[in-house]
């Protein structure tokens, strides 16, 4: 079967062609993320962290904000929010679990 003629799936978070080659990371869990999309998320917190109110708790949905949260399958949102649970558990983000951390979906705030 011919697939020269097949377009390349390019995916959202990500402005160049998905490759056999892609980089994955391994989460603590076992999960595997692809480099490009856990770097989207943790950007967007990054970027985001300093809108944030130190007052109130918030959900990963909110910080990243619903336009970002919309680019992504259920699957690659699931993987993007045990990434950055993980970036807060290990305090690379500046933000800290307002609830147990065992809580689902989690809830963060500023540290």
């Amino acid at each position: 079967m011919d697939m020269s003629n097949t377009p390349e799936r390019v995916a959202p978070f990500c402005p160049q062609s998905v490759t056999k080659t892609q980089r994955l990371m391994v989460l603590p869990s076992g999960f595997e993320i692809p480099e490009a999309l856990a770097f989207a998320f943790r950007d967007q917190v990054r970027d985001r962290a300093p809108l944030l109110s130190r007052d109130r708790r918030y959900k990963l949905k909110q910080i990243c904000g619903t336009e970002f949260w919309s680019l992504f399958s259920v699957g690659e949102v699931r993987l993007g929010g045990m990434y950055i649970a993980h970036l807060v558990s290990i305090g690379e983000l500046p933000l800290e679990f307002a609830t147990c951390p065992h809580a689902v979906p989690k809830r963060y705030r500023l540290k």
